[in-house]
């Protein structure tokens, strides 16, 4: 379970990368951030299950 953790972290973290090089002023921009948002909440939501699952 440590290397999916490793794994959710290291995605989350290169898609904020990601979403850094996007200026939400342009409307095509804007579209694909949204989208990048919506990826980093799914998978801070797995991460979140996955922690939970390894401390019970």
């Amino acid at each position: 379970m440590r290397q999916e953790t490793s794994a959710l972290i290291d995605e989350i973290y290169q898609l904020t990368l990601d979403m850094s090089k996007y200026s939400p002023e342009l409307e095509k921009d804007k579209a694909e951030l949204e989208l990048k948002q919506e990826e980093v909440r799914i998978l801070w939501e797995q991460l979140a299950e996955l922690v939970c699952a390894e401390h019970v």
